[in-house]
């Protein structure tokens, strides 16, 4: 028989801008079986109940930008480097523990040092472990030499990023990472430069659509996000030139002298917005 727990007199932020200041949560086994007000629900026979008084519930939070294989130490490429591929899947679960106690129940994995984050999915799938939902990436697709390398695949060409899209799909990926520019942690790569180039980007996004897979792209300047948004990437990583202001704000720019890539670059990124 199926355990029913009720949380009794909580206050309940339901995510659709409704808020119950005195509810009643019904959870039989792992599922939330009902939501109302104390006055309106009824508590099952049998349920064990939980003084919710002076406590918020709300929907599980989501992570769309993770990295669980890496830690905060001073130099996290140096850590990568030095522990084994074991040691970092164990401090992957360990901060996959971490960020389901801190409330987010599903994350977006997107670069981790090789396919062992999709073993660590299917630990927490099949409740061998604890940990939110991962939505993995697996392996990040970079340029030869490029940023994230450390937890990437290193391309040059076309035909070689559909091999590696393909791959990380085999292994396992629900999204596909590309690096569309330079970063802060790689050594010898400048967040400001491009890195792949506008066709590497577009076969990605190609063959990732053609297994129902969306395509996010590290990019920090604003050639990297232009590059990103002409290949028609899902969503842009990070983002912090003034080209991310514009973005935010619908095309809302102040009028500024723009040059023919510019003034293409608006065009392609007001039709991704209104179709």
């Amino acid at each position: 028989m199926t355990k029913s727990v009720a949380i009794r007199s909580v206050r309940v932020i339901d995510g659709t801008g409704r808020t119950i200041e005195r509810a009643t949560v019904v959870i039989r086994g792992a599922t939330i079986a009902a939501v109302g007000s104390d006055r309106d629900l009824s508590i099952p026979r049998g349920a064990t109940i939980v003084d919710g008084r002076g406590f918020t519930l709300l929907p599980g939070l989501i992570d769309c930008h993770v990295h669980l294989c890496l830690g905060a130490e001073p130099d996290v490429v140096e850590a990568i480097a030095k522990e084994t591929s074991a040691l970092t899947l164990l401090k992957a679960g360990q901060a996959a523990r971490a960020t389901l106690e801190a409330g987010f129940t599903t994350v977006r994995d997107v670069g981790s040092r090789d396919h062992a984050i999709f073993t660590l999915q299917r630990a927490i799938d099949t409740g061998l472990v604890p940990g939110p939902r991962i939505v993995g990436a697996g392996l990040a697709i970079c340029m030869i030499g490029g940023h994230a390398r450390f937890i990437g695949q290193e391309v040059e060409g076309a035909e070689q990023v559909r091999s590696a899209v393909r791959a990380q799909i085999a292994a396992g990926a629900s999204v596909i990472k590309v690096i569309a520019s330079g970063g802060v942690l790689t050594p010898g790569t400048s967040p400001d430069q491009a890195q792949m180039t506008v066709e590497e980007l577009q076969a990605a996004v190609d063959e990732a659509q053609r297994a129902g897979r969306k395509v996010a792209a590290h990019a920090h300047g604003s050639s990297g996000m232009k590059n990103a948004v002409r290949a028609g990437v899902h969503s842009i990583e990070h983002a912090n030139s003034r080209v991310s202001s514009w973005c935010r704000h619908s095309l809302r720019w102040p009028p500024l002298p723009l040059a023919d890539s510019d003034a293409a670059f608006r065009k392609a990124l007001w039709t991704k917005r209104n179709p």
